[in-house]
C-alpha cells in the first residue's frame, strides 16, 4: 500500500475542511481518516498536528481532534493584521505586475461572477483566493506572502460562511474591479487603500 506523505494528507484534509467536507466541531478520527485517504495513521496524525498550528483543527486533551469553529473576536483581530499585511503586499506588487497578467486577473473575476450566479460558493472562494494570491505573488517578498497564506487558511471558515450574503459578494466583486483598475494605473496608494478596506469589509459586515 502506498503511504502518502504527511504533506499530501495535510493538503487533502485542509481542502476538505475549507470546502465543507468536514463541519465545524466534527471529530477527526485517525482510523477513519486513514481508511478514507488509504494510508496509515502516522501521516494522518502529522497532518492533524500541522493543521492545528494554523487554527483549522483544535486538539482537546482526552477528546482528540476536531474541526475548529469560528471565533469572532479572534477573526476581528486577525482581519486587522490581514488588512495591513495585504495592503503592504499589494503596494509592493503594483509596479511589478506584468501587463500580461491583467487578462488573467480579469478571467478570474469572470470565473468568480459565474460561480456567484451559479450559487457555487466553493468555486467563488477558490477564484477569490487565487485572484488575491496572484497579485500578492508580485510583491517579491516570500515571507510576507507566506504570512498572508497562513492567515487566509486561518480565516477560511469565517470567509466561507460570509459567502452566504449576496450583497457582500457583490460588494467584493465591485472592489475587485476597482483594485484591478488601480493596478493598471500603477496607483499603489489607491490599490493599498482598496485592499485594506476590502479586507476589513468582512468583520464590519458581521458586526451590523
Amino acid at each position: 500500500m502506498y503511504i502518502a506523505t504527511s504533506d499530501e494528507i495535510t493538503e487533502k484534509l485542509r481542502d476538505g475542511i475549507i470546502y465543507g467536507e468536514f463541519s465545524p466541531n466534527e471529530r477527526l478520527v485517525e482510523d477513519s481518516l486513514a481508511a478514507k485517504f488509504e494510508t496509515s495513521r502516522t501521516p494522518i496524525r502529522e497532518a492533524i498536528r500541522n493543521l492545528s498550528t494554523i487554527g483549522l483543527v483544535k486538539i482537546i486533551p482526552n477528546k482528540g481532534a476536531m474541526v475548529a469553529e469560528v471565533n469572532m473576536e479572534e477573526m476581528k483581530e486577525m482581519y486587522v493584521i490581514r488588512a495591513n499585511l495585504e495592503g503592504l503586499a499589494v503596494k509592493l506588487a503594483t509596479n511589478n505586475i506584468p501587463e500580461s497578467i491583467f487578462p488573467e486577473l480579469e478571467e478570474m473575476m469572470r470565473a468568480m461572477n459565474d460561480s456567484f450566479n451559479n450559487g457555487d460558493r466553493e468555486g467563488f472562494e477558490k477564484w477569490n483566493t487565487a485572484f488575491h494570491l496572484t497579485i500578492y505573488g508580485y510583491c517579491k517578498n516570500k515571507m510576507l506572502t507566506g504570512m498572508i497564506r497562513d492567515l487566509l487558511d486561518k480565516s477560511v471558515l469565517f470567509r466561507r460562511s460570509s459567502w452566504a450574503s449576496p450583497r457582500l459578494i457583490k460588494t467584493v466583486m465591485e472592489e475587485h474591479r476597482d483594485l484591478l483598475e488601480a493596478l493598471k494605473k500603477r496607483d499603489e496608494k489607491n490599490a493599498q487603500e482598496i485592499v485594506e478596506k476590502h479586507t476589513k469589509l468582512f468583520t464590519e459586515k458581521q458586526s451590523v
